[in-house]
């Protein structure tokens, strides 16, 4: 009993570091944009590309970073052309794919062995890749 309850407590401070360590990374963004839906095959990852570029070629160069966060189908590393590419791994941080225009891109396409992997996580699982993206990958250069 006492080594579970050690766990559950080792478990909620990684959890607290964590969480700690996202607050301080996202205090560096200056903005950030949410492009989201409830339903798929809207066009997210289009608008998400598009206002990257956009910003970028209206004097934001190397300053714009895409997150996409579609566990299931990641599609904006590949309307970015960024398809077979992975994170960049220096020493003990992890830093974004580049894209055209210095845009930083952060996606689970990036960590699968092909395209076509498939991907079946439930909402836990989901969140937590998505709060590692946002709190331990080194999004400024």
């Amino acid at each position: 009993m006492a080594s579970d309850r050690q766990t559950v407590d080792e478990w909620k401070k990684q959890l607290l570091e964590q969480q700690e360590k996202l607050k301080t990374r996202m205090s560096r963004v200056k903005h950030k944009i949410a492009v989201i839906s409830g339903k798929g095959g809207v066009g997210k990852s289009t608008i998400t590309v598009n206002l990257a570029v956009a910003f970028a070629m209206h004097g934001h160069v190397n300053y714009i970073g895409i997150l996409d966060a579609d566990i299931h189908g990641p599609s904006d590393p590949k309307i970015l052309g960024l398809s077979g590419q992975r994170l960049q791994v220096k020493s003990t941080e992890v830093f974004p794919a580049l894209g055209l225009l210095g845009i930083k891109v952060v996606s689970i396409d990036f960590l699968l062995p092909d395209e076509n992997a498939p991907v079946i996580w439930r909402g836990p699982l989901k969140m937590t890749a998505i709060r590692q993206f946002l709190s331990d990958i080194v999004w400024e250069t």
